[in-house]
């Protein structure tokens, strides 16, 4: 997003203009950002990836450690929601106490999702190895992991 277009964006939702804001957490580090988040009514905050804020956080997504410091210096508390796919009981309970949450509701559909598979593949040379899979797989979603932001950039 170019300044003129964030400026503008800005402007925008501080006139009302917009239902719903998407935000990455890494916008947090704005103290420009901040002020404009403390200007405004936001009636809620709806976290996605939560486990970002317990287990993964501090490796992949630093910023999503900010996500409770800044919830809870803004001027009103919104209604916070949190949403996962992959937290254990553990995570789970380490949501809940760092972003304050007061008796959540909480929804677990399970893991058991059979659509979805998990392989780990052991190479020498990956880039070569995920190229070759998806010219031979073309026909269905993907998604690779790496370590860190750093990894993947550097696979790319």
């Amino acid at each position: 997003m170019s300044n003129a277009d964030y400026i503008q964006t800005i402007e925008n939702a501080s006139l009302g203009m917009y239902k719903i804001i998407y935000i990455a957490p890494e916008r947090l580090n704005s103290e420009g950002f901040i002020r404009f988040l403390n200007s405004i009514d936001i009636p809620m905050i709806a976290i996605d990836e939560a486990h970002c804020v317990s287990q993964w956080g501090h490796d992949f997504r630093p910023s999503y450690t900010e996500i409770a410091n800044v919830i809870s210096n803004l001027k009103k508390r919104p209604i916070i929601c949190a949403f996962t796919a992959t937290a254990t009981s553990l995570v789970k309970n380490d949501i809940i106490s760092l972003l304050n949450l007061d008796n959540p509701y909480i929804l677990t559909t399970g893991f058991d999702r059979e659509n979805l598979s998990f392989y780990v593949v052991s190479t020498d040379d990956r880039k070569r190895y995920v190229y070759k899979y998806l010219k031979n797989h073309n026909d269905v979603c993907r998604y690779y992991l790496l370590l860190n932001k750093k990894k993947c950039r550097k696979f790319i």
